[in-house]
């Protein structure tokens, strides 16, 4: 089985890679997704973050209030961390048992994606490393059309994660998403080409 990470900085459309990679027969775990879910139903990171942040963290249906969650690490790098240092552990934890089961279950290919995939270096496990790329321009534009982030708020994110040229440095494929979904969708066809030939 190859596992493949995938990452790019924020607008760059790496879900959106993803999401094509899954209409390919590719199962792909999305880190945000196993956070969030973690954040819910892991009663020890929850009370952590409760008891830091209080309870406004969460609404009243015991769902993540991800909107007070953005507005803390966004604007406060100690926190950030705080909350990196818990919940990362408990989705590489999750991820380890995901690539066990895929592997049993006898999958070609399992994904990986995560916008802070390679913030401490190149994971171990992976196989193969695809960095999604946008020039700037289109990337603050995608974000406030789709978004609807203020330019405060795209800055903000942008400056709290790796540049593109720093996560270059670890990816053996770079994905130019500049242009069209179609664009995207073929340039993912052709990457799994290359990692098994029909």
């Amino acid at each position: 089985m190859i596992v493949i990470g995938v990452t790019g900085g924020v607008g760059s459309g790496k879900t959106q890679f993803c999401k094509a990679l899954e209409s390919l027969g590719c199962r792909v775990l999305y880190a945000d997704d196993m956070a969030i879910n973690l954040m819910e139903t892991n009663l020890t990171l929850k009370n952590r973050l409760m008891d830091e942040f209080g309870e406004t963290l969460y609404l009243d249906d015991g769902k993540l209030n991800r909107q007070a969650l953005a507005e803390i690490i966004f604007q406060d790098t100690d926190a950030r961390d705080l909350v990196e240092s818990w919940v990362h552990p408990a989705v590489h934890a999750e991820t380890m048992n995901q690539i066990v089961q895929a592997k049993e279950q006898g999958l070609e290919i399992l994904v990986k994606e995560a916008a802070l995939l390679l913030t401490k270096g190149r994971p171990e496990y992976l196989d193969h490393v695809v960095l999604v790329v946008a020039d700037q321009a289109t990337r603050v534009q995608r974000l406030m059309d789709h978004r609807n982030w203020t330019k405060k708020q795209i800055h903000e994110r942008m400056e709290a994660q790796m540049s593109q040229e720093q996560m270059e440095i670890y990816a053996d494929t770079v994905i130019d998403n500049s242009g069209t979904l179609d664009q995207l969708h073929s340039a993912a066809t052709s990457f799994i080409r290359t990692l098994i030939p029909s």
